[in-house]
């Protein structure tokens, strides 16, 4: 036979049965991934994945309010997944199914969990969500396009995930800040 067992093997002798009995794969010990991905919207992971990195990280909207992942364990192997969002304790997963995840504001952080079949190995694949920043600025004034008013920026850009250090703006005319 070919494939993963367990088998059944029936043996004959000169036309007498004897009992059947199994034979089959000892259980796997890989506890690898073959894919892991992030949709809804597609969002590109880097580094780009392989089973043998376990820390990923990637950029979204600060807009964004839920994502996808799809995480596929390792072909043939049978392990199990489990998945946690911002630390909020693992829950089962079946395997190559879409996870839709509810975001929080400013940073995410997401850990898939891959029990080998065996449940002698684990490797958890980390995945750091950052919320990329939002520029943005009011005016105090409606008529600013007539000559001779002045115009007052302010800032209301959003951080997303980090800090905003310094702002920095041209004017037709008249001077950077």
């Amino acid at each position: 036979p070919t494939g993963s067992g367990p088998y059944t093997v029936t043996f004959n002798y000169a036309g007498n049965s004897f009992s059947p009995f199994s034979i089959s794969d000892p259980a796997s010990t890989n506890a690898d991934l073959d894919n892991l991905t992030l949709t809804s919207p597609s969002t590109t992971i880097s580094p780009s994945f392989t089973a043998a990195t376990y820390s990923y990280q990637a950029c979204i909207s600060s807009a964004l309010t839920n994502i996808s992942v799809t995480p596929t364990v390792a072909a043939g192997y049978g392990g199990t997944l489990q998945y946690q969002l911002n630390g909020g304790g693992f829950t089962s997963t079946p395997d190559a199914t879409p996870i839709v995840l509810s975001l929080i504001a400013g940073t995410n952080t997401v850990d898939i969990k891959v029990t080998s079949a065996d449940a002698t190995n684990t490797n958890t694949y980390t995945i750091t969500l950052y919320r990329q920043p939002t520029a943005a600025f009011t005016i105090n004034n409606n008529t600013q396009c007539l000559s001779g008013n002045s115009v007052q920026m302010t800032d209301a850009s959003t951080n997303g995930s980090g800090t905003i250090n310094t702002w920095n703006w041209s004017t037709v005319g008249g001077t950077n800040n």
